[in-house]
């Protein structure tokens, strides 16, 4: 989980670097899932 001091602003691009917890068993291209949530809001009934 990444949360900022500040609210990002609007327009503004932020780059977040993420890689696995272990190698892949195959060679090819890792997707990861990314879900950005704002503040107060409610999702997965997680609280951010």
């Amino acid at each position: 989980m990444v949360t900022f001091d500040q609210p990002v602003v609007a327009g503004k691009t932020i780059t977040v670097g993420l890689k696995p917890f272990h190698n892949p068993t195959y060679e090819g291209i890792d997707q990861f899932r990314v879900q950005i949530v704002p503040s107060g809001k409610m999702t997965n009934n997680l609280v951010s």
